[in-house]
């Protein structure tokens, strides 16, 4: 029996027989507080987890030991410790193989359900790795505390290592859970606000008022919450602007028709053999242009209250750099129509000043005849017909305006489709 052990001098010393152990625990160099070199393991243990120090010691010097309930025992139940025919490792040891094997299991557990949740909720390769250190940092703050609890406990010692893993899985089990329902509760909020934007388009092709929504909030609880806040909000925001966008639009033209319909737009040729009525309609037809003019540059200012409310948005700078370019291309897309509406319209204004001012310079060349104007040579009558295709040419450009603007409006509806069907996949 050979026996290398460290004094309580910091001495190694090496016993080449057991009488040399004897001699060594009788004298008190050899204690159960020295570190022994364990040759089967390759490593340093305290004594008392040497087995040929076990051995001396309860064999041959029962004075350097206090008593222990092996003592109490019957002769008759082998200590498993004192045979010495046995190649069994010690309990310790299994336990700390076992232990081991756990831990290994676990550890390849906590990858599986990383890569589990990285799939599910769609996370890039630096989402994965802020997932991993965050779970492995709590992890180690709890095992450390049970690292100081477990060491007060002889028999498990040997464990307090490959607690870790398993306090990891845990962790990452807690995690993983709250970014899964984050991750749901985020794509909600994105299909809900695709649809209410698709809704609101839709409403105001048909001419129904939009309805108005408060603002969404949407939480940023979790590290998924986070990383997808932004891209989460950027359509939340759309949906939200698009819906103040049909709301205001909706006010505004309504506004404006009843504007150009009390100043007796639609009634202005109605008695053209009415001379007062027909100079009366011309100095309306100035109101009707400061009402057009208005209304243009209430729609510009409405352009520039998107674009502010895109720069104060609670985006990131990308999110928000990315929906302002969305912005100014939809309204560079929408200025032409925008700019030929209100050509239309003057020029039907000016079609009808222009045939009202003829009517007046030819009053009394002509004469009113069950709602037909019946004139006095051909000159006239050719004249009229001229002032009267005119304005019909431009009242038909207005209702094939109104064709065009609701398909410019469908088309981005369809677009909106499209992007809710793929987030609903």
């Amino acid at each position: 029996m050979v026996l290398k052990y460290i004094d309580s001098d910091g001495g190694e010393r090496n016993c080449e027989s057991l009488e040399e152990i004897v001699a060594d625990l009788q004298a008190g160099r050899l204690t159960d507080d020295a570190m022994v070199f364990d040759a089967r393991g390759g490593r340093w243990v305290q004594a008392p987890e040497h087995r040929d120090y076990v051995l001396a010691r309860d064999a041959y010097a029962p004075s350097t030991r206090e008593s222990s309930p092996s003592e109490d025992k019957p002769d008759s139940e082998p200590d498993p410790m004192l045979d010495v025919s046995s190649d069994a490792p010690p309990p310790s040891t299994q336990s700390h193989n076992l232990n081991r094997l756990l831990g290994v299991v676990s550890l390849l557990g906590f990858v599986a359900y990383t890569v589990h949740i990285a799939q599910r909720c769609e996370w890039s390769a630096t989402q994965i790795a802020e997932f991993v250190g965050g779970s492995a940092g709590t992890a180690f703050v709890i095992w450390a505390v049970l690292r100081m609890i477990v060491a007060l406990v002889p028999t498990i010692r040997t464990a307090r290592l490959w607690i870790y893993p398993h306090v990891l899985v845990c962790v990452a089990a807690v995690q993983g859970g709250k970014e899964i329902d984050s991750y749901k509760r985020i794509r909600q909020s994105v299909r809900a606000s695709a649809d209410n934007a698709v809704t609101d388009l839709e409403d105001y092709l048909a001419g129904r008022p939009p309805k108005r929504r408060p603002k969404a909030h949407l939480e940023r609880t979790t590290p998924t919450a986070e990383s997808m806040a932004d891209a989460a909000r950027h359509l939340q925001f759309t949906s939200e602007m698009l819906n103040r966008a049909a709301v205001q639009s909706t006010e505004d033209w309504t506004q404006f028709q009843r504007e150009l319909t009390e100043l007796g737009m639609e009634t202005l040729l109605d008695e053209p053999g009415n001379l007062s009525k027909m100079r009366a309609s011309r100095l309306c037809i100035g109101q009707l242009r400061k009402v057009v003019d208005d209304f243009e540059k209430l729609v510009a200012s409405r352009r520039l209250e998107q674009i502010e409310w895109v720069r104060r948005a609670e985006l990131s700078g990308f999110e928000r750099s990315k929906l302002l370019r969305s912005v100014n291309e939809g309204q560079q897309a929408s200025q032409p129509l925008l700019k030929e509406f209100f050509e239309i319209e003057r020029a039907i204004l000016d079609a009808v000043d222009d045939m009202l001012a003829f009517l007046i310079r030819k009053h009394g060349t002509y004469e009113v005849v069950l709602g037909q104007l019946l004139f006095a040579d051909d000159a006239g009558l050719a004249a009229y017909q001229r002032h009267q295709s005119r304005v019909a040419r431009t009242a038909e450009k207005e209702s094939d305006w109104f064709v065009r603007w609701t398909s410019e409006v469908r088309k981005r509806t369809d677009k909106l489709k499209k992007a809710t069907g793929k987030l609903k996949r």
